[in-house]
């Protein structure tokens, strides 16, 4: 979620709620109950707040205005996207999502009109961005990193800058090998629910990343010096 004057700015989940009720369902129908009576214990459970036909739609950008409490849905993503962050950057919104195997990065200008400023087809998702010394940096995936000897099986970390003149124009400061294989290759960086970044903060002059492991829990710290390029 941003904020921008009066507005608000919120990227939603995919139907997630949806696609968990019809996997219970599916489950409950497996241990010999009737399609009838196990939508009977699901609604007992969630007070009939789901239907019967569950849909796995996109999520969707949404804007609000705190003054007139008007709500609008400026745009609805593809079957399976989610939307996982927003952040304000120079009056733009910028808004990372997760869709399977593609993750974009949108912009949303001062009109509210949206524009798709990265993509890559690599890995889990965009939920990772911070303003550091007057940039813009994303932390997640790079598709067209290429993987060096002993990182064959990582996924494809990076960590990118946006041209402050042209917002479809991103420089990755970072890649892979700036970070132990021992974190890149493991399963939860690489794992679709996750993120191989899972958040990037401004702080005294560094970049610091958060990375996930082991069971999904961040354990490991790296720190970025964008004026040396280096990661300490």
């Amino acid at each position: 979620m941003a904020e921008r004057g009066d507005k608000l700015y919120i990227g939603t989940n995919r139907g997630l709620s949806e696609s968990v009720i019809g996997s219970m369902v599916r489950g409950l129908i497996a241990k010999d109950l009737t399609k009838e009576e196990a939508y009977a214990l699901i609604d007992t459970i969630i007070n009939n707040n789901f239907g019967h036909d569950p849909v796995d739609k996109g999520g969707d950008i949404i804007s609000y205005d705190r003054k007139t409490g008007e709500m609008k849905v400026l745009m609805t993503g593809e079957v399976g996207t989610s939307f996982r962050m927003a952040i304000n950057y120079n009056d733009d919104i910028y808004i990372g999502s997760y869709a399977g195997m593609t993750n974009n990065i949108y912009r949303i200008d001062r009109d509210e009109k949206i524009e798709k400023v990265y993509e890559t087809t690599s890995g889990t998702s965009m939920r990772a961005a911070c303003e550091h010394d007057g940039n813009l940096y994303f932390g997640g995936v790079d598709s067209t990193e290429e993987l060096p000897e002993g990182y064959e099986d990582a996924a494809k970390l990076a960590i990118l800058k946006m041209d402050k003149e042209n917002p479809s124009k991103w420089d990755r400061v970072a890649d892979v090998s700036d970070f132990d294989p021992v974190y890149a290759t493991n399963p939860a960086v690489k794992n679709s629910i996750t993120s191989p970044v899972w958040d990037i903060v401004s702080y005294d002059g560094y970049i610091y990343a958060t990375l996930p492991y082991g069971h999904g829990f961040v354990c490991n710290l790296q720190i970025f010096d964008p004026v040396h390029r280096l990661w300490c």
